[in-house]
């Protein structure tokens, strides 16, 4: 699995869309959503999401919201999940547990591989999680379709 970080691009309204690039030289892949203007705290906010490999292990997926906001699900209640959306119907849907350091602000996937498998099929994808502050919210992605084309290891 070769590496990726964020290189935005301006669409055509002046906001940034997020899209793939590679570097040969790191484990981490980053991608960042376009900002989400239905968030209560900023108009800004994003959603990253972080893959990791981690050799014979496999990957590491971790979802990060920034400017405050806080994923609401849980494992008590069943809602510690995201669904993903791709051409305008649900094409996944996935646990998460409590990010890095327990902390609520991000979270990681439980299938990893799953979900890195479904970012991948998809050219521009939605995410759609609950959150503490404003409810639910949607974060839009866009990736290059060189992203579908990679072969894994």
């Amino acid at each position: 699995m070769l590496a990726v970080d964020l290189d935005s691009d301006p669409s055509g309204d002046g906001t940034y869309i997020s899209s793939w690039t590679y570097l040969n030289d790191s484990a981490v892949a980053n991608m960042q959503s376009a900002p989400n203007k239905r968030s209560q705290i900023s108009s800004s906010n994003r959603m990253n999401i972080r893959v990791r490999y981690l050799g014979r292990v496999g990957v590491e997926a971790c979802m990060i919201l920034g400017d405050g906001e806080q994923f609401a699900g849980n494992s008590y209640d069943t809602t510690n999940f995201v669904r993903v959306y791709a051409y305008g119907e649900e094409v996944g849907r996935f646990s998460y547990k409590p990010g890095i350091s327990k902390q609520t602000d991000s979270a990681f996937v439980q299938t990893p591989e799953a979900f890195v498998d479904c970012l991948r099929k998809y050219r521009s994808f939605k995410i759609e999680t609950t959150t503490f502050t404003s409810g639910t919210l949607v974060y839009s992605f866009d990736a290059i379709a060189a992203l579908a084309n990679r072969k894994q290891k």
